[in-house]
């Protein structure tokens, strides 16, 4: 029968105590193959996340057909391996009998995974707990109570602790985590709720305890992070976040959120008193200027499409939480005023996004084009440098541009594979 198949990824991230990070493939149902490879090696967990809407052929451009074709299978497990995506739990989203369970078992018997992850705890579990150890494999049940109804399975059978949904239903994570053989555990969901929720941004500590009570247990398997829905940047965010919760010392001192990018704001965490006598760069007064992108209803472009949500609209929708993140080192930016509008532009801006500074921009040329095909450069800028993130630069034009396009050329950035940027203005005089 058909059926969707989910794929989690396992991450070749080991910590100081032993403990492995995945990202759920549910955050980007829609993305391609290709680009969970890309972005997985991104977010450096070195990992893939597929659904089966994911598994793309890429010579034929068809979607494969609920994985029932065993060829295309290993051929996609041979493709995996040569991307080092290495995969590490299977979530089948329905199995009605044995032959499904045999079939989901030889599917992460292909795909090397070793655990399979369903929501409700199995008929004729001795049965299944012998496939399962011929196998190689552990079948992990999600749970949002305390785990205790695991103790009289066979030991194949384990929990996915799903953590949030336990911290909403009032349990303890702490003793409840202690009070489970460690055996059992054999993965940690991380699902944040709400809207771009990210991992420690509700100020519960739910993720610092969570880190906290596995390592006094000696807990050493794999933690799930899942963001639905699938926002590039507030993933990030997360696995920055526990990141720093699995390496401290003490997890509960880690406070969201991270700062990345700005010595002067490190070293106050670090301490009050260093960085006070550090010169902090004021971002750039803009006051003087009127937004001649407001209100008009421009069009933007660009040569490379961002990764999802973090697309090329993102550029200009005047939100610094949002930013265009494409896997591209130099892109090509176009924008262009609707017809009849032309106002003469003085200045314009960059505002930098939230993580990486080494994705902002650092050499570039401005161009101005009344038709679209002819172009005339109006400025360029070389050796830039942000003092840190969520930060306005602006740059004055030498001569005041009156033109319906402008296009931007990015010719370097920071050293990363990728390129980003938060917020990209014109200016006119008020």
């Amino acid at each position: 029968m058909k059926r969707l198949i989910t794929l989690f990824v396992f991450s070749v991230c080991i910590f100081s105590f032993g403990q492995k990070i995945a990202i759920d493939s549910n955050a980007f149902d829609n993305a391609s193959l290709k680009w969970l490879v890309e972005a997985a090696n991104d977010l450096e967990v070195n990992q893939l996340a597929i659904s089966d809407n994911q598994l793309l052929c890429e010579e034929t451009g068809s979607t494969l057909n609920a994985l029932q074709d065993d060829a295309k299978l290993l051929e996609l497990a041979k493709k995996l391996n040569v991307d080092n995506a290495n995969i590490a739990c299977l979530k089948p989203t329905k199995i009605d009998g044995k032959q499904d369970w045999m079939r989901t078992i030889s599917l992460a018997k292909a795909f090397n995974a070793k655990t399979i992850i369903i929501d409700t705890i199995p008929q004729n579990c001795d049965e299944l707990a012998a496939q399962l150890r011929k196998a190689g494999l552990k079948l992990a049940v999600v749970s949002t109570s305390c785990g205790k109804e695991f103790s009289t399975l066979p030991r194949e059978i384990g929990v996915c602790l799903d953590v949030f949904a336990m911290a909403k239903a009032g349990v303890d994570i702490c003793p409840a985590i202690r009070e489970l053989d460690k055996n059992r555990i054999v993965a940690v969901l991380l699902k944040p709720s709400g809207e771009g929720a990210i991992l420690g941004a509700d100020g519960s500590l739910t993720v610092q305890k969570t880190v906290g009570a596995l390592r006094r247990i000696g807990w050493k398997e794999t933690i799930i992070v899942s963001q639905v829905p699938g926002d590039y940047g507030t993933l990030r965010q997360s696995l920055i976040f526990l990141n720093a919760c699995m390496k401290a010392r003490c997890p509960k001192t880690v406070t969201y959120p991270i700062y990345v990018g700005n010595a002067v704001d490190v070293a106050q965490l670090i301490s009050p008193k260093l960085g006070t006598n550090w010169e902090r760069v004021k971002p750039a007064d803009v006051s003087m200027y009127k937004d001649a992108m407001a209100g008009v209803k421009g069009t933007i472009t660009a040569s490379h499409p961002g990764h999802p949500n973090e697309t090329i609209e993102k550029l200009i929708d005047r939100d610094t939480k949002t930013k265009y993140c494409v896997k591209y080192e130099t892109p090509t930016i176009q924008y262009s005023f609707p017809q009849g509008v032309k106002p003469t532009i003085v200045a314009y801006a960059f505002i930098t996004a939230n993580d990486a500074e080494s994705r902002d921009p650092k050499q570039w040329k401005l161009f101005g084009s009344n038709d679209g095909e002819n172009w005339t450069e109006i400025d360029k800028q070389a050796n830039q440098t942000w003092p840190g993130r969520f930060f306005r630069k602006a740059f004055k034009l030498k001569v005041p541009a009156a033109y319906s396009h402008y296009k931007l050329v990015i010719e370097q950035n920071q050293g990363d594979l990728n390129f980003q940027i938060s917020e990209f203005e014109l200016f006119e005089k008020k």
